[in-house]
């Protein structure tokens, strides 16, 4: 098990980031969200009571399924807590009367939520339009309302209370399948820094449910044992990032895997040709693995001069080769349907 003394930068620039980095429509939910910081920092938070020091509401499990499209904020029990996730349903729950649809797992970075990193990805919107779920979980400290998640090397309050969140996520697919009759062989994982890390170790230990994963600035240790299974991947990471940093750590007292060796792993376990087929143009490089067993594929965009963020439109563009109306979680979506589990 390796620590993460990395993950107090990677926490407090992913902080920033989901109040910074994005542009366009997602700017009046930044100026929301700095107003409020704004406000609580003053000591001016109107959540907080005056009989006891604030702190996340205790959610009511859900005992009934939502059944109609939109979105929803739910929690379940496990482990003796109380989980939370905001599940998105699109309008194709209303008409396919039993006809299993495909799940995308979200997983948010270090300090955000399910419904933040919704807010951002563009994901539900993609559900809307390709007939998908989207459920969004929410990692765990009762205390702080800081979430993250037990990404095996990775981070805070989940790593240090060691909470089990390949159980949890595991869990939460099979509720979400008894619930929807989800498209078991369409289970697919995505998530953004301290997400992307759970992303990758979700796979690794769940490589009989998750068909494709799609990590965005994250890493692996580098001591994980091979999967069950194989897993397709399609990876993003800025060259530029200094949180997660692109060539990876290699200290004697701590360490994570370089973008290399994280896409180096699944190639390798998926049973890929050693060498990538290469392309690049001015914004990104693009390398496709081939040759994978059982219909897997890996590939990797290299965002040149990428920061530490989830790829924004004009970005996504660029690594789908200028095509108008382009965006990272189409590309995602794009990969994911066509890597099935066998």
């Amino acid at each position: 098990m390796v620590v993460c003394p990395l993950c107090k930068a990677v926490d407090s620039a992913e902080v920033l980031l989901y109040t910074g980095v994005m542009t366009g429509r997602k700017q009046l939910l930044n100026l929301t969200l700095c107003v409020l910081l704004v406000v609580i920092l003053a000591g001016c938070n109107p959540f907080a009571s005056s009989q006891q020091a604030a702190g996340p509401p205790t959610p009511v499990v859900d005992q009934l399924p939502a059944t109609a499209a939109g979105d929803y904020q739910q929690a379940m029990a496990f482990g003796g807590l109380t989980r939370t996730y905001y599940l998105h349903l699109p309008p194709a729950i209303n008409v396919s009367v039993g006809q299993p649809l495909p799940l995308v797992i979200m997983l948010h970075g270090a300090g955000g939520t399910g419904a933040s990193f919704a807010a951002y990805t563009g994901m539900s919107q993609e559900a809307d339009h390709e007939g998908f779920i989207v459920v969004y979980p929410d990692g765990s400290d009762p205390q702080q309302g800081h979430f993250t998640f037990n990404a095996h090397w990775c981070c805070f309050y989940a790593q240090d209370h060691k909470i089990d969140d390949v159980g949890y996520i595991s869990a939460l697919i099979d509720l979400l399948h008894q619930r929807y009759n989800v498209n078991l062989k369409m289970v697919y994982a995505s998530g953004f820094s301290n997400g992307a890390m759970m992303v990758y170790w979700l796979a690794d230990q769940l490589a009989g449910k998750i068909a494709a994963i799609a990590p965005v600035s994250g890493a692996m240790a580098g001591d994980e044992p091979a999967p069950a299974g194989t897993v397709s991947a399609i990876v993003f990471h800025g060259d530029a990032d200094n949180n997660v940093l692109y060539n990876g750590v290699n200290k004697s007292d701590y360490h994570y895997l370089s973008v290399a060796g994280s896409v180096g792993f699944w190639a390798k376990a998926d049973g890929c040709k050693p060498s990538a087929q290469h392309q690049e143009n001015a914004a990104s490089s693009h390398d496709d693995y081939t040759g994978c067993t059982q219909g897997s594929a890996v590939t990797l965009y290299t965002i040149k001069g990428g920061a530490h963020a989830w790829p924004g439109d004009e970005v996504a563009a660029a690594l789908a080769g200028n095509t108008a109306k382009a965006n990272t979680a189409a590309l995602i979506w794009n990969f994911f349907k066509a890597h099935k589990k066998g």
